[in-house]
């Protein structure tokens, strides 16, 4: 925004993130944007796909300014088809209140101007809990002999009241103020403010409806958002400008717990308790400080461009991830219920496994900063030189070579518990090789067709959620043990719903009258059950290698339409396995089945042994992912004229890759899952994220009733704007 960098490092994702507001900057505070989707400068960088640059308002000599209210009224919603199907009636949103306006004009005329804007946001949106066995007609589901009636009834009554909708409002609060001054006609000032105020009860899970869940796992959310930024443009000579940015920023995002620790997953059923990854005291709290400079000159047909970028960023996280102890129960709906209701009462089934028929049992414990909490730097410094060349007057050329250093510091305490901690736990390897050469030519071969075609190299920054893992998920800071109630994972001392050390949040206390409270047993979990996560000493960024083809061509009408081949090729994309499993010595086989039938019959190695018997599982990051993409892509466009425009998109495409995971399940260790850990080139195939066919579609029609004799009609029916988008898309696999 503004040429400055709007991005939140932790997650890799804009500023203030999807699951908040969805927006830092009130639509009201943006006079333009442009997206661009590959083969862009070099003065862009940081990332392997599309970069979106927005420009803010500035105020003028005139005073202008507009106010809007939007209403999303009750009547108007419909329910949600899902929950209806199971007995909730609900919303996914109730009512929506958008409000605000803006203020542009001047302090001193033609020298210093201000523009300020203020959008809030009120929205009613319950969330909605239902159940694949609970339901209107379905009440109770059968107990163990051993339980009494009143248990009985108690534990299916408390999982039963689990659905239904719980109120959840959001309220969302944007300002932003502007000013401008314009010293001199070889300079121009300007700073800008930004602040976001997000908070909502029930919104750290964001969709509307949630299957086999409650309210308890769910918990508050809150975001503050700051960001000032300054520009100081100057003209050095009639042919050399040059262009000065400075940027602070602070992200801050914050989330409460509902329910009291343990998290408790009855597979198929249900779950409650305080959510594993909650609370959230920072999650991150993330301070930016840039400062860039590019410099700009004409020379006979050549414009040339130099630059430099250095962003400063404090990472501040606090958050013990499954720090509430997680017990997991699976099998059928009807064996989960029974083990579960065995364990809840602590009855004793003559089986010998007293509070143990859970299946597996997983907590965190760090003994160093007791809440999780990570803080480092990670400095990125980036500088670029491009040549635009105006090689003819029907040929444009534009090269350009772009370097990035992202620098994060070494593990503070290595994990040196055994030969592989001590290798995937020491090393951050900051790779210093990361040149990105840039290429585009436009041939203009006709007046009404032109030729443009481009290739370049671009580099994505690794997720410093992923750093953090490495840094402080190591098994020394915090420390991660998974029991199963037998075998060489198992926790003697430990019964449900117990932990072994004390939880983040709320005291724990019994789910409901008669159920067990939890207790805190603290002991030394045996060192088979440790988890480790780490990273490959020679880990790099993801890279992409990205080409096109376009000709477009001028039509009759005022169309114009295009043709494009668009190929990416991306490598060293993350993926994480245990890294602690000993060559197999037996294969399992699986079936694939078909109507009922087996269509087809897998057989993949079965891994029992460990390769340093000292510790568990060592969950380490690997960058040897590769992809391929490929599409073609068709547009027409008409450019505004008797008050309508319209903009088609058709592609066609095709996507590969050796186990990509989604960008949203790509945070701290996030994966697809390899069948074989020790074989991972049997992952290539078609990607998940292969959508072979996308039209997109989007109309603007503003009619003109100036035509009209009568001044009532014409104020009336004048200045109204109808716009619509399109999307079809075929599915993903």
């Amino acid at each position: 925004v503004d040429g400055a960098n709007n991005n939140q490092a932790f997650f890799s994702e804009a500023r203030g993130r999807a699951n908040s507001g969805a927006y830092v900057y009130s639509m009201d505070s943006i006079k333009e944007y442009q997206v661009t989707a590959s083969n862009y400068s070099a003065e862009l960088g940081q990332a392997a796909g599309g970069v979106v640059n927005a420009v803010t308002k500035s105020g003028a000599n005139a005073l202008h300014g507009d106010l809007f209210y939007y209403l999303r009224y009750p009547t108007w919603n419909a329910l949600d088809s899902y929950s209806k199907s199971r007995g909730t009636y609900t919303q996914p949103i109730h009512q929506w209140q958008q409000f605000g306006g803006s203020l542009g004009g001047a302090v001193v005329k033609d020298k210093l101007f201000y523009f300020a804007t203020y959008d809030g946001s009120r929205k009613v949106n319950p969330i909605a809990y239902t159940s694949s066995v609970y339901s209107p007609s379905v009440t109770a589901l059968s107990c163990p002999a051993q339980a009494s009636s009143s248990q009985c009834a108690a534990a299916n009554a408390f999982l039963f009241g689990q659905q239904g909708t719980f109120a959840r409002a959001t309220n969302q609060d944007v300002g932003f103020g502007r000013l401008d001054y314009q010293a001199n006609a070889r300079n121009h000032f300007s700073s800008s403010f930004d602040f976001m105020n997000y908070r909502a009860p029930n919104a750290y899970s964001t969709a509307p409806t949630y299957n086999n869940s409650s309210v308890t796992t769910n918990g508050s959310y809150v975001f503050h958002e700051r960001i000032f930024v300054a520009n100081w443009d100057s003209t050095i000579n009639s042919s050399t400008v040059n262009n000065l940015r400075f940027q602070w920023g602070r992200d801050l995002e914050a989330a409460g717990s509902n329910g009291a620790a343990p998290y408790v997953n009855l597979s198929g059923l249900m779950t409650y308790g305080e959510n594993y990854a909650l609370p959230r005291t920072a999650e991150p709290d993330e301070h930016r400080v840039q400062i860039s400079d590019t410099l700009s000159k004409v020379y006979g047909r050549h414009t040339f461009k130099a630059g430099v970028d250095v962003n400063i960023i404090h990472e501040i996280m606090i958050n013990l991830y499954n720090g509430t102890g997680q017990y997991g129960y699976s099998g059928t709906a009807q064996a989960v219920f029974n083990n579960w209701v065995l364990d809840a009462y602590g009855i004793n089934a003559g089986d010998g496994l007293t509070g143990k028929h859970y299946s597996t049992f997983t907590m965190v414990n760090d003994p160093i900063t007791h809440v999780g909490k990570d803080d480092f730097y990670n400095n990125d410094f980036a500088g670029f030189v491009e040549d635009n060349w105006k090689a003819s007057s029907k040929l444009t050329v534009n090269m350009g070579l772009r370097y990035d250093v992202f620098s994060i510091p070494q593990p503070p305490q290595p994990n040196t518990l055994t030969p592989l901690t001590t290798l995937y736990t020491s090393t951050i390897n900051i790779p210093k090789d990361q040149l990105a050469p840039r290429l585009g030519v436009a041939w203009e071969i006709s007046p009404k067709t032109v030729l443009r075609t481009g290739y370049g190299i671009f580099y994505a920054k690794s997720t410093n959620s992923t750093y953090y893992a490495t840094r402080v998920e190591n098994g020394v800071y915090q420390q991660t043990f998974s029991c199963t109630p037998s075998g060489v994972t198992a926790c003697p001392l430990l019964t449900f719903p117990n932990v072994i050390w004390t939880p983040p949040g709320p005291a724990p206390s019994a789910p409901f009258a008669g159920a067990l409270t939890p207790q805190v047993v603290t002991f030394t979990p045996p060192s088979a059950t440790q988890v480790t996560r780490g990273m490959s000493p020679d880990w790099v960024n993801p890279r992409t290698h990205q080409g096109e083809v376009t000709l477009e061509r001028q039509l009759p009408g005022e169309l114009s339409g295009s043709v494009a081949y668009v190929v990416t090729r991306g490598l060293h994309l993350p993926i994480f396995v245990d890294a602690n499993l000993a060559p197999s010595t037996s294969m399992k086989n699986y079936d694939i089945l078909s109507n009922g039938q087996t269509a087809q019959t897998y057989t993949v190695p079965f891994y029992t042994g460990r390769i340093d018997t000292g510790t568990g599982d060592i969950f380490v990051g690997y960058s040897d992912v590769n992809s391929w993409y490929n599409s073609m892509v068709l547009t027409l466009r008409r450019p505004m004229r008797h008050g309508l425009e319209f903009t088609a998109n058709y592609t066609l495409s095709k996507a590969f890759d050796g186990a990509q995971a989604a960008g949203n399940f790509g945070t701290f260790n996030g994966t697809d899952y390899p069948v074989d850990p020790r074989n991972r080139k049997l992952e290539y195939g078609l990607s998940d994220l292969d959508q072979r066919q996308r039209f997109v579609a989007n109309a603007v029609w503003i009619p003109s009733a100036k035509g009209l004799s009568n001044q009532a009609a014409r104020l009336i029916l004048d200045g109204w704007a109808f716009s619509t988008i399109v999307t079809m898309s075929t599915g993903q696999p």
